[in-house]
Protein backbone atom coordinates (compact mmCIF):
# COMPACT_ATOMS: atom_id res chain seq x y z
CA UNK A 1 0.00 0.00 0.00
CA UNK A 2 1.32 3.24 -0.96
CA UNK A 3 0.56 7.15 -1.82
CA UNK A 4 2.65 7.00 -5.03
CA UNK A 5 3.61 4.55 -7.79
CA UNK A 6 6.38 2.36 -6.64
CA UNK A 7 7.61 0.07 -9.96
CA UNK A 8 8.35 -3.53 -7.75
CA UNK A 9 8.74 -5.82 -10.28
CA UNK A 10 8.08 -9.22 -8.48
CA UNK A 11 4.89 -7.50 -6.31
CA UNK A 12 2.13 -9.48 -6.31
CA UNK A 13 0.20 -6.50 -5.71
CA UNK A 14 0.46 -2.49 -5.78
CA UNK A 15 -2.49 -0.62 -3.84
CA UNK A 16 -2.40 2.83 -4.27
CA UNK A 17 -3.94 4.77 -1.34
CA UNK A 18 -3.75 9.28 -0.72
CA UNK A 19 -4.42 10.41 2.44
CA UNK A 20 -3.45 13.67 0.98
CA UNK A 21 -6.64 15.49 1.90
CA UNK A 22 -7.56 17.19 4.50
CA UNK A 23 -11.34 16.02 4.46
CA UNK A 24 -11.87 13.54 7.39
CA UNK A 25 -14.57 11.93 5.07
CA UNK A 26 -11.98 10.96 2.59
CA UNK A 27 -9.61 9.52 5.40
CA UNK A 28 -12.47 7.52 6.29
CA UNK A 29 -13.01 6.43 2.68
CA UNK A 30 -9.36 5.69 2.34
CA UNK A 31 -9.27 3.82 6.04
CA UNK A 32 -11.76 1.42 4.41
CA UNK A 33 -9.67 0.63 1.75
CA UNK A 34 -6.92 0.19 3.32
CA UNK A 35 -9.24 -1.97 5.90
CA UNK A 36 -9.97 -4.04 2.90
CA UNK A 37 -6.50 -4.54 1.26
CA UNK A 38 -4.98 -6.33 4.24
CA UNK A 39 -8.39 -8.49 4.69
CA UNK A 40 -7.74 -9.59 0.93
CA UNK A 41 -4.06 -10.40 1.18
CA UNK A 42 -4.10 -11.86 5.14
CA UNK A 43 -0.47 -10.68 6.19
CA UNK A 44 1.09 -11.94 8.99
CA UNK A 45 2.63 -8.76 10.07
CA UNK A 46 2.10 -5.23 8.50
CA UNK A 47 5.61 -3.10 8.33
CA UNK A 48 5.45 0.27 7.72
CA UNK A 49 7.76 2.31 6.10
CA UNK A 50 8.04 6.13 7.63
CA UNK A 51 5.44 7.44 10.58
CA UNK A 52 2.96 9.54 8.52
CA UNK A 53 -0.66 9.65 7.39
CA UNK A 54 -0.92 6.52 5.74
CA UNK A 55 1.12 4.68 7.84
CA UNK A 56 -1.55 5.81 10.81
CA UNK A 57 -4.69 4.19 9.26
CA UNK A 58 -2.60 1.54 7.96
CA UNK A 59 -1.18 0.88 11.91
CA UNK A 60 -4.71 1.34 12.94
CA UNK A 61 -6.74 -0.80 10.49
CA UNK A 62 -3.84 -3.62 10.77
CA UNK A 63 -4.26 -3.23 14.66
CA UNK A 64 -8.13 -3.61 14.08
CA UNK A 65 -7.54 -6.90 12.68
CA UNK A 66 -5.03 -8.37 15.40
CA UNK A 67 -1.86 -8.27 13.13
CA UNK A 68 1.09 -6.75 14.32
CA UNK A 69 2.71 -3.92 13.13
CA UNK A 70 6.65 -3.56 12.83
CA UNK A 71 7.73 0.61 11.95
CA UNK A 72 10.82 2.06 10.58
CA UNK A 73 11.13 5.67 11.08
CA UNK A 74 13.20 7.71 8.53
CA UNK A 75 14.00 10.94 10.19
CA UNK A 76 11.94 14.46 9.71
CA UNK A 77 8.90 11.66 10.44
CA UNK A 78 10.11 11.56 14.13
CA UNK A 79 12.32 14.43 14.57
CA UNK A 80 10.12 17.29 12.90
CA UNK A 81 6.62 16.44 12.02
CA UNK A 82 5.52 16.05 15.53
CA UNK A 83 6.66 19.83 16.35
CA UNK A 84 4.63 20.73 13.90
CA UNK A 85 1.29 20.78 15.91
CA UNK A 86 -1.13 18.77 18.28
CA UNK A 87 -2.09 16.74 15.16
CA UNK A 88 0.91 15.24 13.62
CA UNK A 89 2.18 14.59 17.63
CA UNK A 90 -1.29 12.85 18.06
CA UNK A 91 -0.57 10.60 14.67
CA UNK A 92 3.18 9.84 15.40
CA UNK A 93 2.25 8.73 18.72
CA UNK A 94 -0.73 6.53 17.73
CA UNK A 95 1.41 4.72 15.27
CA UNK A 96 4.29 4.15 18.15
CA UNK A 97 1.89 2.83 20.45
CA UNK A 98 0.75 0.70 17.60
CA UNK A 99 3.61 -0.99 16.77
CA UNK A 100 5.30 -3.75 18.53
CA UNK A 101 9.15 -3.37 17.35
CA UNK A 102 10.19 0.55 15.60
CA UNK A 103 13.45 0.48 13.94
CA UNK A 104 15.51 3.81 13.31
CA UNK A 105 18.74 4.00 12.25
CA UNK A 106 19.91 7.04 14.76
CA UNK A 107 19.85 6.82 18.63
CA UNK A 108 18.68 10.72 18.47
CA UNK A 109 15.66 9.47 16.99
CA UNK A 110 14.51 6.77 19.04
CA UNK A 111 15.62 9.13 21.86
CA UNK A 112 12.79 11.73 20.61
CA UNK A 113 10.48 8.66 19.36
CA UNK A 114 10.58 7.79 23.28
CA UNK A 115 9.46 11.23 24.51
CA UNK A 116 6.14 9.99 22.63
CA UNK A 117 6.01 6.17 23.59
CA UNK A 118 8.13 5.54 26.69
CA UNK A 119 8.59 2.13 25.71
CA UNK A 120 12.09 1.02 25.75
CA UNK A 121 12.15 -2.21 24.73
CA UNK A 122 9.79 -1.89 21.09
CA UNK A 123 12.70 0.63 19.73
CA UNK A 124 15.96 -1.58 17.76
CA UNK A 125 18.72 0.60 16.41
CA UNK A 126 19.76 -0.95 13.23
CA UNK A 127 22.36 1.05 11.08
CA UNK A 128 22.24 1.18 7.73
CA UNK A 129 24.47 1.29 4.87
CA UNK A 130 27.27 0.29 6.66
CA UNK A 131 29.85 -1.56 5.50
CA UNK A 132 30.19 -4.27 5.32
CA UNK A 133 26.37 -5.52 4.57
CA UNK A 134 24.72 -8.40 4.92
CA UNK A 135 21.49 -9.47 3.01
CA UNK A 136 19.00 -10.91 5.51
CA UNK A 137 15.42 -12.18 4.44
CA UNK A 138 12.76 -13.66 5.93
CA UNK A 139 11.04 -16.50 4.88
CA UNK A 140 8.14 -18.92 5.86
CA UNK A 141 6.93 -21.69 3.35
CA UNK A 142 8.31 -20.15 0.58
CA UNK A 143 7.37 -16.73 0.66
CA UNK A 144 9.38 -13.97 1.16
CA UNK A 145 7.72 -11.80 3.91
CA UNK A 146 10.88 -9.06 4.54
CA UNK A 147 14.12 -8.73 3.36
CA UNK A 148 17.10 -5.82 4.24
CA UNK A 149 20.18 -5.38 5.63
CA UNK A 150 22.28 -5.73 8.72
CA UNK A 151 25.51 -4.52 9.68
CA UNK A 152 28.23 -7.78 10.54
CA UNK A 153 24.77 -9.28 10.94
CA UNK A 154 23.64 -7.35 13.71
CA UNK A 155 20.75 -5.80 14.63
CA UNK A 156 18.21 -8.37 12.36
CA UNK A 157 18.60 -11.18 14.27
CA UNK A 158 16.06 -9.69 17.34
CA UNK A 159 14.04 -8.38 14.41
CA UNK A 160 14.06 -11.80 13.10
CA UNK A 161 13.07 -13.43 16.70
CA UNK A 162 9.89 -10.77 16.69
CA UNK A 163 8.68 -11.80 13.15
CA UNK A 164 9.03 -15.73 13.71
CA UNK A 165 7.05 -15.64 16.94
CA UNK A 166 4.09 -13.55 15.08
CA UNK A 167 3.98 -15.99 12.33
CA UNK A 168 3.99 -18.76 14.93
CA UNK A 169 2.23 -16.76 17.38
CA UNK A 170 0.50 -14.04 16.28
Amino acid sequence: IAETVADIPDADRRDLVSVRSANPLAWLTAYRRIRKIIVDVRPDLVHVHQVNRLALLVSAAADSLGIPVVTTAWGSDVLLVPKRNFIFRYMTRRVLRISRRITADAQVMIDEMLKLENAPSKYVLLQYGIDPVVGVEFRSRGTLHYTGIAHNNEGFHELNVFLTHCLRHG
